[in-house]
């Protein structure tokens, strides 16, 4: 949806959904090298819940190459440890 002629402009719709307002780069920007730019998102709960009772999960994209990881969490809360557990695996 292109929205023009209106700097100020409000949607509830898009608020509700949390719509980003501003992106952190330009647009069709792409990194040029492995790393530069990763993409998380965290989601849950999902169902049904894994043998082991994960309910969330963490995934991490790296733009340059679309190589995904993927972290499974008990809690939300727990997402600082898939934080400091990306860093640790993609490190040589």
């Amino acid at each position: 949806m292109k929205i023009v002629g209106n700097k100020n402009f409000e949607c509830e719709t898009c608020e509700i959904g949390e719509m980003p307002k501003s992106f952190s780069r330009k647009l069709n920007a792409k990194a040029s090298k492995p790393l530069q730019l990763i993409h998380s998102d965290l989601a849950g709960p999902v169902g049904p819940l894994s043998r082991v009772g994960y309910k969330y999960v963490m995934n991490f994209v790296d733009d340059y190459s679309n190589c995904s990881f993927v972290y499974f969490l008990n809690e939300k809360s727990n997402a600082c440890m898939g934080l400091e557990k990306f860093p640790a695996d993609v490190s040589p």
